[in-house]
């Protein structure tokens, strides 16, 4: 097993990687951890609490065990799905890996795709089912599960999920309580080997990361670096849409002068942003959301030359509510997912045989009416 962990580690080249072993003396039980932890006491917990450990820890992780003792291996993710976790099973042999790149590095494993997989990436993209790793063959730990491979086969636990309850809290206790989690996770973030630095757009989110994020640094005598983005003649071309009614510079110079940080204005042009494009593909090994990843990864390109680990705004949206879906009544009270509302441009480009087989519509009102049915909802719902 320790042979094999570590071709496994050379082989998909997790940057992050560490081979981490631990003996309970008494009984030789040798444990692996596949994961870089900031503190050695994650194995002993795994020996003293068992499989269920992964309840007891805050944050967000992928990370293998390779348990000598039980003849298992078990795959962990966090309880949201933060990080990814890809594995697939050629011929009996797991292979797993932080993206799907990682596996093409085995030998038994070739990128292909099916039928399933062009249903999930034209009626629901850039969505996908979760545990869906597209290529044919790959699937991906849910969030808030692991995973148990060992000679008896494989065994799915979820060890954490959403559960519904009826809101008590005044308005008043619920901004507190709000304030308090939005804070305690970004201080929590704020924890890393490197220095930390911030996205700014001047925009809600990354405006109260930014301040949280500044004010850390501040009580301990540092200065906080922040980026703005923007596009070349942006000043000419802007138009406003329902994602981004107005331009972010106006908002960013005033963050900038309430909050003490070293901020640099970044640039991409229309020329840049096409080149970008197809590293922006490979990058994520699966069709996205061409000119908002081609540019995030140009402008995070960037920002490494200056700073490995960033805290920004995403997913703010869809936590309190940002996108138009949520408060516009013709999207909101669609019965299906507000993005797939017409999936018959994502099929331009295929044949009439191919598009005859697919039945897009379809895949995306199953793949709906599964989500609703598995959100959790208050007795009466």
């Amino acid at each position: 097993p320790a042979g094999w962990g570590t071709h496994l580690r050379d082989r998909l080249q997790w940057r992050d990687l560490q081979h981490r072993r631990t003996a309970a003396a008494a009984s030789r039980r040798w444990v692996y951890f596949f994961h870089h932890f900031r503190h050695g006491s994650h194995s002993l917990r795994y020996l003293h609490y068992g499989r269920d450990f992964v309840s007891r820890l805050n944050g967000i992780f992928a990370f293998a065990i390779w348990d000598g003792g039980t003849g298992e291996l078990l795959l962990y993710r966090d309880r949201a799905g933060t990080k990814p976790l890809f594995y697939s099973t050629p011929g009996g042999t797991l292979v797993f890996g932080s993206e799907p790149k990682a596996l093409f590095c085995h030998p038994d494993i070739t990128p292909t795709i099916d039928e399933n997989s062009l249903l999930e990436l034209l009626s629901i993209g850039p969505a996908r089912t979760p545990g869906n790793g597209i290529f044919s063959g790959m699937h991906e730990v849910l969030p808030g599960h692991y995973q148990i491979f060992s000679r008896e086969g494989t065994k799915q636990v979820c060890y954490w999920d959403l559960t519904a309850a009826p809101h008590t809290d005044s308005y008043e206790k619920t901004v507190e309580m709000v304030s308090y989690l939005v804070r305690d996770a970004v201080k929590r973030q704020m924890v890393s080997d490197v220095p930390v630095c911030t996205f700014l757009s001047g925009g809600i989110d990354s405006s109260i990361v930014t301040a949280i994020a500044a004010g850390c640094m501040q009580k301990d005598g540092q200065t906080l670096n922040t980026f703005s983005f923007d596009f070349a003649e942006n000043d000419k071309y802007f138009q406003s849409n329902a994602f981004q009614p107005e331009r972010d510079l106006p908002y960013v110079n005033i963050m900038l002068a309430h909050c003490q940080t070293h901020h640099t204005y970044l640039e991409c042009s229309q020329s840049t942003l096409y080149e970008a494009l197809f590293s922006a593909v490979d990058a994520r090994d699966l069709p996205g959301m061409t000119d908002v990843d081609a540019s995030l990864l140009y402008f995070c390109s960037l920002v490494a030359r200056h700073n490995k680990v960033t805290l920004t705004g995403e997913c703010a949206d869809e936590i309190f509510g940002g996108y138009p879906w949520f408060y516009r009544p013709e999207l909101l009270n669609r019965d299906g997912f507000p993005w797939s509302a017409d999936v018959s441009a994502r099929a331009a480009f295929l044949s009439g045989d191919v598009t005859d087989r697919l039945d897009l519509a379809g895949y995306s009102r199953a793949r709906y009416e599964e989500t609703i049915s598995a959100s959790p909802k208050l007795p009466g719902e």
